[in-house]
């Protein structure tokens, strides 16, 4: 049985250990890019990285500069001082005393920088203490500060009398400028780390307020894919980008809305449409043979037969009955006597207001504005008589008996998706609410009281409009009114 080192070596047991390895690392490097995947945390780490960066080079850089400065300082300081007292020294005269020499030599001690010192001229030397184990330069060249290891700066200088020449000689104690060197990096660390801190702290802060709004908008964005778009995606962050996005993603969301408003209510009316057309189907398979047992009873009948009468309203009823059903197959897009062909719409809607004239109230006002360039349109005369009749009708009822103003107007307009000739019918009324105004195309829904209306105008309307493959537009407010507004494909390339 082999031993482990001897499995280790085979080179399938090698590769399975490496493959199984290299899963482990390939796991630990997902989760790790998992980790990375909010903006918050990658903020942060871009931080951390930066400043583990820059901040030792920082502190490198500034402690030499300190290092250095402290030294250029210490060896100013000492060579001025060794300058003074060799000016001191020369005072004393062509031939000093051993007591004043002695005396000197004592007063180099009194401010305890000064570890050793020794003058000496022509074969004369007086030192304050024992020759130390380094001596001291003689050739009136400075050491330099650090140097050597043994805390100690050592320097000269020429003394002259006479023509004689001297030296003196200094060591100085570097004890406490390299304490005062560890009290500069000590602070300088301090600073650095409060820095350090600070910048951390903001950068926690900065990618709390970057992240907190986007968090947001995520949230949000969810529950509107969640169905519910009355969630609304506004955030004020104060970052400018985040705002602009806030506000771009209000509007989708906005037109999102209209859009589901607008393809409910086209789902719907196409529904009802589909439904109205098996009504009208079925009810005009009963209405024929009542129509005809009814027309071959009148041809029977006398015409004093006292029954006559009775049956010409009960045929009349089943003509009423057959226009319902007509209007019911139209609002479902199948009108049969409709014949579409390019037109230009002015002459029609001319005639439907000539006819609105003859049934509008007398306080009711009617202004009229028709481009005469309009485009041509693919209609049919009667069915846009019939459209501002409606229009027109609908209208004058929501107009209160104080008096109003109906405006219709014809022209050309340019929308996203083409050129259309717009017909435009709006009033003064009462205006509708959002409830009425989303039903206000279903057969039979009307808000006057029974027998004043069938429900049936603005059904017939906007039936015809969609075979006409146009599109209907209403803007409406409570007490200033509502405006109607139909949009049909223009066919300016066709002839007319």
């Amino acid at each position: 049985m082999p031993t482990a080192w001897q499995r280790a070596m085979m080179p399938g047991y090698a590769l399975g250990r490496l493959s199984h390895t290299t899963e482990f690392m390939s796991a630990d490097l997902a989760a790790l890019r998992r980790w990375f995947e909010p903006l918050s945390r990658r903020l942060i780490a871009a931080v951390l990285v930066a400043h583990l960066i820059a901040v030792p080079i920082m502190f490198v850089a500034i402690d030499r500069i300190i290092a250095r400065t402290h030294a250029e300082l210490f060896e100013a300081l000492a060579h001025g001082w060794l300058i003074r007292k060799v000016a001191d020294l020369e005072r004393l005269g062509p031939t000093p005393s051993d007591t004043a020499m002695a005396a000197f030599m004592d007063d180099l001690l009194v401010g305890g920088t000064i570890t050793y010192a020794e003058a000496e001229l022509d074969d004369r030397v007086w030192r304050t203490a024992p020759r130390p184990p380094t001596p001291i330069n003689s050739d009136y060249i400075h050491d330099s500060f650090g140097a050597g290891g043994d805390q100690v700066f050592g320097t000269s200088a020429p003394w002259r009398i006479d023509g004689r020449t001297g030296v003196l000689r200094i060591s100085f104690d570097e004890t406490p400028m390299h304490a005062r060197i560890r009290e500069a990096r000590m602070l300088v660390i301090g600073v650095m780390s409060a820095y350090a801190l600070l910048l951390l702290s903001g950068g926690l802060l900065l990618a709390r307020h970057v992240s907190q709004p986007l968090h947001r908008l995520r949230d949000a964005a969810r529950r509107i894919a969640s169905g519910d778009l009355a969630q609304r995606l506004v955030t004020r962050s104060g970052i400018g980008e985040i705002d602009d996005l806030s506000a771009d993603l209000e509007r989708m969301r906005l037109e999102l809305d209209a859009f589901a408003a607008r393809l409910h209510q086209k789902q719907r009316l196409e529904t009802v449409g589909t439904l109205a057309a098996g009504v009208a189907h079925e009810f005009n398979n009963v209405l024929v043979p009542i129509t005809l047992f009814l027309e071959a009873a009148l041809d029977f009948l006398g015409d004093g037969h006292v029954a006559r009468t009775p049956v010409a309203r009960a045929l009349a009823a089943a003509g009423r009955a057959r226009n319902v059903v007509s209007t019911l197959l139209t609002f479902s897009g199948r009108a049969a006597n409709a014949v579409l062909q390019p037109m230009r719409l002015g002459p029609a809607v001319a005639e439907g207001l000539r006819l609105f004239a003859g049934v509008r109230p007398s306080y009711v006002q009617v202004e009229s504005e028709l481009d005469p360039a309009a485009d041509p349109v693919l209609a049919d005369p009667g069915i846009i008589v019939q459209i501002v009749m409606n229009l027109c009708t609908n209208a004058y009822q929501a107009i209160p008996a104080s008096g109003g103003l109906i405006r219709v107007t014809l022209a050309n307009v340019l929308e996203r998706d083409g050129r259309f000739v717009e017909l435009a019918v709006s009033d003064t009324g009462v205006g509708m609410d959002e409830a009425t105004r989303r039903r206000m195309f279903e057969p039979f829904f009307t808000t006057r009281g029974r027998g004043y209306g069938s429900g049936l105008g603005l059904a017939f309307v906007h039936g015809v409009v969609t075979d006409m493959k146009g599109s209907i537009e209403v803007t409406t407010t409570l007490g200033a009114g509502t405006r109607i507004r139909i949009l049909l494909p223009s066919r300016s390339h066709e002839a007319v």
